[in-house]
């Protein structure tokens, strides 16, 4: 199957450059592209060339620690949230009132874990955009 032909062929990229770096230079190159949105040397030169905007990625190490815990508590949760599930399956299931009244129970001490969670949730995200959204 052909390629499609473009509409503009204008676009087309059909004039070579070709250029030598001292491995200083190509070493700084090598490290935006990596650090950029840019797949490959020749576009990353092509943007730089032609004045185009370089999207360059930062990583903040600040967020790791509360990324983690963000982390560790989704996965409480989801937990809690199996229990949760489980418990009412037992609570729709029970026969005797004494039964449903002990799922009741059950799920009242499973909802009190969840909002300690859901607490510790928001808490986290109150200090991250304290932190992010600084003025």
């Amino acid at each position: 199957m052909p390629r499609k032909k473009l509409s503009d062929p204008s676009s087309l990229l059909i004039h070579p450059v070709r250029t030598r770096l001292t491995e200083e230079v190509y070493n700084r190159l090598l490290t935006l592209m990596k650090d950029s949105d840019c797949r490959s040397m020749g576009e990353l030169a092509r943007r730089i060339l032609s004045g185009e905007g370089i999207t360059l990625f930062h990583k903040d190490a600040a967020f790791d620690e509360p990324a983690e815990k963000l982390m560790l508590i989704y996965r409480e949760l989801k937990a809690i949230g199996l229990n949760m599930n489980q418990v009412t399956r037992h609570f729709h299931q029970a026969n005797t009132n004494q039964q449903k009244a002990f799922q009741a129970y059950q799920i009242a001490q499973i909802y009190k874990q969840a909002d300690v969670k859901i607490m510790m949730v928001l808490n986290l995200i109150a200090k991250l955009s304290k932190q992010w959204l600084q003025k």
